[in-house]
């Protein structure tokens, strides 16, 4: 090792150069193509695709957990976003806040997502622009009513947790949701030679579709597609995609949907009442405009924006006289303008093993219940865990009430000294002595005299209690069948439960097969055999005001 003497008098060691044994010398086309997959399989992994059992990724399900995390619920007061993309990105997401609050924004706007799980104020974006949403520093939020179905069970022994990136905190790994989240929100993403582009759907022909995959593990695709007649987008606009390719792209997980705004005729005028998903009304109205400056549309005298509070969307298009087609004139607008577009459908998820897999909705549906039929049974057992402990306890806590006056050490100074006692006493006494540690560490902790409201008549009816529980939540026999069936019940129970209070009917409408007449209302009977509640209440209010 050479020595040099700097300026100052100090020494610096130079280390040797290294030695043909120090080096790892590899091709630079295996480094690369190592460094490529490990990087491609991180972003489709970790950022780009949804997982399967809630529906997010998981950016998104680090925001949910970190709300959650700071009492930020439904009836909760709301609290700046800022405060929530610090910790966010403080605790469990070690990225960019503008990257955070961008998803955040996008969880929150109702006219991106199909059911938001965040509910906003301040200036969140608009359909025109969503984009353009205020700082952080401006706007409040907190958790919907709806994000407590990914919340509800996290606290019941029902998911996997793991250490956040720095090893101080524990995370979930996934969140316990009672509804397939990843159809009835979607997803969009880019990954590395794969994407993700899941349309939304109605949370009540999904729960309705995987009742029907419960009571029967042999239904078809096309039992299922009486269920699922569609997607839903946020929006009210029309879905003109025929029933035989929507059958085809749920059968295959590939296709694509078409949408068209909704119109009406007013005093001889055209009302355009409703537009695609993410489509913005300013642009539409860009595009007409440049149309009629170009003389491509000598029918059309006029066009005005009527939108407001009340009308959030309002295009009237004056036609120069009463003899004008309007069928003709909205379908030129059709096919040269965004009022007509079409969505691609790529359902890539990754599945329940880790991995990104191409899915149908037949297998997606099935893999789903997978999952929740898992998550009930650790519930369950997480329930029944807790019963035998307190159980435990209170054994511990009888026997030292019925035995408060012997000393511990009395059964070895009554072997010395004979048998001083009575029968009972000795049994007592041995009882005593053959407590359990976790029964005796609780005894010692809390103090004979905590003993005492467990006294010998009031403790049946506890015991009781928990002995019923307990029974409750036992596996009544070890046979797989019985078991499944105990466990597909309360799965099939929470999942109906979980959709009531929501909209029955989509609000994009699907064309000449979406009217009340078409669906009636004896399909959704067998939901409406619940009472009714008022959980749901503004998500209700908000959609069945628009349908009027």
């Amino acid at each position: 090792m050479a020595a040099k003497k700097t300026r100052n008098g100090q020494l610096t060691f130079t280390p040797p150069p290294p030695t043909g044994a120090d080096v790892e010398q590899q091709p630079v086309a295996t480094f690369a193509r190592k460094a490529y997959l490990d990087y491609s399989m991180y972003v489709i992994l970790d950022r780009a695709l949804p997982h399967i059992a809630d529906g997010l990724k998981p950016v998104q399900r680090r925001i949910v957990y970190a709300m959650s995390e700071l009492g930020l619920s439904a009836n909760a007061k709301y609290k700046k976003s800022a405060r929530t993309v610090g910790d966010v990105i403080g605790k469990f997401h070690p990225h960019g806040d503008s990257a955070c609050y961008e998803a955040m924004v996008l969880m929150a706007q109702s006219f991106s997502m199909r059911y938001a799980l965040i509910d906003g104020q301040g200036n969140w974006g608009s359909a025109d622009n969503p984009k353009e949403f205020a700082a952080m520093r401006y706007t409040e939020s907190r958790l919907t009513r709806f994000a407590s179905t990914l919340l509800s069970e996290l606290e019941q022994g029902t998911v996997e947790w793991g250490p956040n990136f720095d090893g101080t905190l524990k995370e979930p790994r996934l969140l316990p949701s009672r509804l397939p989240h990843v159809l009835l929100n979607g997803a969009s993403g880019i990954a590395v030679g794969m994407a993700t582009d899941i349309p939304s759907h109605n949370v009540r022909e999904v729960v309705n579709a995987c009742v029907e995959l419960l009571d029967n593990p042999e239904a078809t695709l096309a039992q299922l597609t009486k269920h699922v007649k569609g997607p839903d987008f946020p929006t009210d606009a029309e879905i003109v995609t025929p029933p035989a390719e929507i059958r085809e792209m749920y059968r295959t997980g590939v296709g694509s949907i078409r949408q068209r705004a909704k119109w009406e005729l007013e005093d001889g005028d055209i009302v355009i009442t409703a537009l695609p998903f993410m489509v913005s009304g300013s642009k539409v109205q860009q595009e007409i405009a440049a149309q009629m400056t170009a003389r491509k549309l000598p029918m059309v005298e006029d066009l005005r924006d009527e939108s407001d509070h009340e009308n959030p969307t309002r295009i009237v298009i004056a036609p120069r006289s009463n003899r004008v087609d309007a069928e003709e004139l909205m379908t030129h607008l059709f096919a040269t303008t965004d009022l007509e577009r079409s969505y691609r459908v790529n359902m890539n998820i990754i599945s329940l093993d880790g991995r990104p897999k191409l899915y149908n909705l037949r297998d997606l549906i099935e893999e789903w219940l997978r999952f929740r039929i898992e998550t009930v049974r650790r519930r369950l057992q997480h329930r029944y865990d807790q019963v035998n402990a307190r159980i435990h306890i209170l054994d511990g806590y009888l026997i030292a009430y019925l035995n408060v006056d012997a000393d511990p050490g009395v059964e070895a100074a009554a072997a010395e000294a004979g048998a001083r006692r009575t029968a009972q006493g000795r049994r007592g006494v041995r009882r005593q002595a053959a407590l359990a540690d976790r029964r005796a560490r609780s005894g010692e902790g809390d103090g004979c005299h905590r003993a005492d409201p467990v006294r010998a008549g009031d403790s049946d009816p506890l015991r009781a209690r928990l002995d019923s529980r307990r029974e409750g939540a036992r596996p009544r026999s070890h046979r797989p069948a019985v078991q499944v069936r105990r466990r597909v019940s309360p799965c099939r129970q929470r999942t109906e439960q979980s959709a009531r209070g929501f909209p029955r009917f989509q609000r994009a409408q699907l064309l000449a097969a979406r009217s009340r007449a078409a669906v009636g209302e004896g399909a959704w009977r067998a939901v409406e055999l619940f009472p009714d509640t008022a959980a749901w209440s503004d998500v209700c209010r908000r959609d069945d005001g628009r349908r009027g």
